[in-house]
């Protein structure tokens, strides 16, 4: 947890400077991301797939949870137990019950009935 609350202080210190990037470890290396190159973040068990722009997407084993910090940023909201979405990456969310958006890539995606309103209370400030 005190890692969590150390990476997340390190988040908004760069939200805050104008540094709209995260550093992830992989293996390999150290990758510096930029925030609007994330579409969505998928979970998968105790991984977790990052979406980017131009069909690229990076394998981290970690949980979901451990993303969360993302969403302090105002720019992702969890919409689902599985999914994370960048907010400015949306298409379309689909009107009536059917519980779906559509992201900049055209990937179809569920939102939780319990997220649902949250995310249609946001598009409201988009709206003409």
């Amino acid at each position: 947890m005190q890692q969590s609350a150390q990476q997340l202080n390190v988040l908004k210190d760069n939200l805050s400077v104008g540094l709209h990037k995260i550093a992830l470890q992989t293996p390999e290396a150290l990758l510096f991301i930029l925030l609007n190159e994330i579409l969505y973040l998928k979970a998968d068990g105790s991984y977790t797939y990052l979406h980017l722009e131009n069909n690229t997407k990076l394998t981290f084993s970690k949980r979901l949870s451990e993303f969360a910090a993302l969403e302090k940023t105002g720019i992702f909201m969890r919409i689902h137990y599985s999914h994370i979405i960048n907010l400015n990456r949306i298409k379309k969310i689909k009107k009536g019950q059917s519980g779906q958006l559509t992201m900049d890539d055209t990937t179809e995606l569920a939102i939780s009935s319990k997220k649902r309103q949250a995310l249609l209370e946001y598009a409201e400030k988009f709206k003409l």
